[in-house]
């Protein structure tokens, strides 16, 4: 049997499937902060080089939820060919690239030569244009547009911070916290099979979620809750998104008593994050608010790894 013919056989079988691949998830049937819990066990075997026990993670995972995350089947190739099962890593990588996963997605991860220097690797980059436009096929474009311009708008006001055309803060919030929930009434949650997986290098943050207050962030949590549950948004997204604004408010807070005091010492700003998605320097509690203890508890509501994994994949 040829390759050629082998490859016929593939995308007609992934033809067949893509449909289940983007069927919105029934939210009664499955949870996929547990689908997360198994992912991290995969991650943190990984970094034990237990190749076998993180195959078996992965399996687990992708057998609980009807549709996974692209970059979670990359690992899962990756780490199927370390143990030498060439025909399942590539049945891994298609999976990925039917969620988009593309040469600028997988190039981020180093082991990806381990596929590379196979020789199905040709096949799947034939395969791969046509599997990419199965994807973009799935998606919404009123919702891609609008998303894309969300996004635009987010890198026109970080560009212009600090310049003389800078966006004016108050109207930016507005206007972005305003979009997203016009967007949210028409469409619900503009997630993956919506708008796609299109986080790339931002995969702890999507530029949509900000907004002009706490009280408008957490407006919105039912919704996010929902999202993560479904598999339509990564727990890490929320989690960013919560410390960002969490974080800007304390130090603001912080600044104003400062600014009311005689200021013979220069402004500290205090280091404090609820999920320690932004603690770039572990520290004995990791910047936790409450401590590792409560911050875990929290972290556990949204599909979020312990923070003692979490920084320990960040220092690998």
């Amino acid at each position: 049997m040829t390759l050629r013919f082998l490859s016929l056989i593939i995308i007609t079988v992934l033809l067949a499937a893509c449909n289940n691949l983007w069927t919105p998830n029934d939210a009664s049937s499955v949870d996929y902060r547990i689908y997360h819990q198994l992912i991290n066990d995969a991650e943190m075997a990984l970094l034990d080089s237990s190749y076998t026990l993180a195959d078996h993670s992965f399996k687990a995972a992708f057998a609980y939820v009807p549709r996974g995350f692209k970059h979670d089947y990359l690992l899962a190739g990756i780490n199927a060919q370390r143990l030498g099962n060439t025909e399942q890593a590539f049945v891994w990588l298609d999976s990925a690239a039917l969620l988009g996963l593309t040469a600028e997605t997988w190039e981020l991860d180093t082991a990806i030569y381990l596929l590379q220097e196979q020789p199905e690797w040709q096949d799947f980059l034939k395969r791969h244009d046509r599997l990419h436009e199965i994807y973009q096929s799935k998606l919404h474009p009123a919702v891609v547009k609008t998303v894309a311009w969300l996004d635009s708008l987010e890198l026109a006001y970080q560009d212009a911070h600090g310049t003389e055309q800078e966006i004016d803060y108050k109207w930016f919030y507005q206007t972005n916290h305003d979009s997203l929930v016009s967007l949210i009434n028409r469409y619900g949650w503009p997630g993956i099979t919506l708008a796609g997986d299109n986080t790339l290098t931002r995969r702890r943050q999507w530029f949509v979620i900000q907004h002009r207050s706490m009280a408008d962030f957490q407006s919105l949590e039912g919704v996010y809750r929902q999202a993560i549950i479904n598999g339509e948004m990564y727990p890490y997204q929320y989690a960013w998104a919560y410390d960002v604004k969490f974080t800007s408010d304390t130090v603001e807070q912080a600044f104003t008593a400062y600014m009311q005091t005689d200021r013979t010492e220069p402004f500290d700003p205090p280091q404090v994050q609820w999920f320690g998605a932004i603690a770039y320097t572990p520290s004995s509690d990791y910047g936790i608010v409450g401590g590792i203890s409560e911050g875990n508890k929290r972290r556990r509501e949204w599909g979020l790894e312990p923070v003692e994994d979490y920084h320990r994949k960040r220092a690998n």
